[in-house]
């Protein structure tokens, strides 16, 4: 698809959809954090 095209069909967001993308942004960024504690290996204090 041309660039002109994409924008041509942009629209403005409304308070109501920003809040619910950052809502969703910072759910994906929690999850990823809790799976990349759990992936990552836990230091017993043992050699």
């Amino acid at each position: 698809m041309a660039e002109a095209d994409m924008t041509r069909h942009r629209r403005e967001l409304t308070s109501a959809e920003l809040g619910a993308l950052a809502h969703l942004s910072r759910g994906e960024i929690y999850r990823s954090t809790i799976w990349r504690t759990r992936l990552d290996p836990q230091p017993t204090g043992r050699l």
